[in-house]
């Protein structure tokens, strides 16, 4: 008993598939989309627009400025704030 196979050319495969799917959506795939869509329509504005906005109120009164330039923490916490990340990137490298 023997077996034989035969393969077809590729240009006879491709002609025997489906065109590829380029419609829009249809029926009920508007409401899945819209439904993976709302978490992110939700959490955007609410954990990074506002946080920005908010910030962006805060800083534009100068007063806040001279308040935080006049206290004794700030320029420790200036030195500070260099000195981790820097510390961290040594020891990265190293």
């Amino acid at each position: 008993m023997s077996i034989s196979t035969t393969m077809d050319s590729p240009a006879a495969i491709g002609s025997s598939r489906k065109t590829t799917w380029r419609g829009g959506l249809m029926g009920s795939d508007y409401l899945w989309a819209f439904a993976f869509l709302m978490p992110y329509i939700v959490v955007f504005p609410a954990f990074v627009i506002q946080p920005v906005a908010y910030g962006l109120w805060l800083g534009s009164s100068p007063s806040s400025y001279r308040t935080l330039f006049a206290d004794p923490v700030y320029p420790e916490a200036v030195i500070n704030t260099l000195i981790y990340p820097g510390q961290g990137l040594i020891q990265r490298i190293a």
